[in-house]
């Protein structure tokens, strides 16, 4: 520490610099093209948030949050329903896939709530409710 001290911060952060250059994996830039969009901007809004509020944890933090998001938003699209009359003119909707609170908008497109008769049966034993 008292040696560290001694040098001048302008060095130490010239030393860092060059640390950071030599161990970055520049080929990872090419594979940005091949990546899901949606990792690409994490990743791009991480580094954005680190430069800017020179806070890594907090940028980690968002990092988190925005691929929470990310990952619901990407799972509400697959909630599936099968749809059936049966001989006593009961419809059933048997749901599968995950239900969650990103996906109520395309849970409530697969019901047809003004065609549907008076007695409607919803079956969840395929889904995953969140």
């Amino acid at each position: 520490a008292d040696v560290i001290e001694l040098l001048p911060m302008a060095a130490l952060t010239g030393v860092m610099i060059m640390v950071a250059i030599g161990t970055f994996e520049w080929a990872s830039l090419r594979t940005f093209r091949r990546m899901p969009k949606s990792d690409v901007l994490v990743m791009v809004l991480v580094t954005f948030v680190t430069v800017v509020l020179h806070n890594l944890a907090l940028a980690v933090l968002v990092g988190v949050i925005i691929s929470a998001l990310v990952f619901a938003w990407d799972n509400a699209k697959r909630i599936r329903a099968r749809k059936f009359v049966d001989d006593k003119g009961t419809k059933h909707y048997e749901i599968y896939g995950p239900l969650f609170f990103g996906s109520v908008a395309a849970f409530n497109e697969k019901f047809d709530v003004l065609g549907d008769p008076e007695e409607v049966i919803i079956d969840f034993s395929e889904s995953r409710v969140v």
